[in-house]
């Protein structure tokens, strides 16, 4: 049961992420996935570091806690952004050379 969760952020990450670099053409939008999972990461990390002023040790303990917690989901959606943009990657060299 602890495995489905985050094969599923996964698995939505990486069809996400796949429509838009196979469908958009627009590059702001097409990386949209993966920008938001990539931001989330960035600052899960800044919270672990105590890159914040916190005089209590035990709400810096808490924080850390929480953002380990978050930053291995996000984690997971940015590596199924990543398979999704080489499968992309992939394929459209696949269908380049049955023309």
């Amino acid at each position: 049961m602890k495995i489905l969760l985050p094969i599923l952020i996964l698995a939505i990450f990486s069809s996400i992420q796949y429509v838009m670099a196979s469908k958009v053409k627009c590059r702001a939008v097409k990386f949209l996935p993966m920008i938001i999972s990539s931001l989330a990461s960035i600052a899960c990390l800044a919270v672990y570091l105590g890159s914040y002023a916190v005089n209590s040790e035990s709400v810096m303990a808490e924080n850390q806690y929480f953002a380990a917690f978050l930053g291995t989901y996000t984690g997971i959606a940015m590596i199924g952004s990543i398979l999704a943009l080489i499968i992309t990657k992939f394929s459209k060299n696949r269908d380049w050379g049955k023309k």
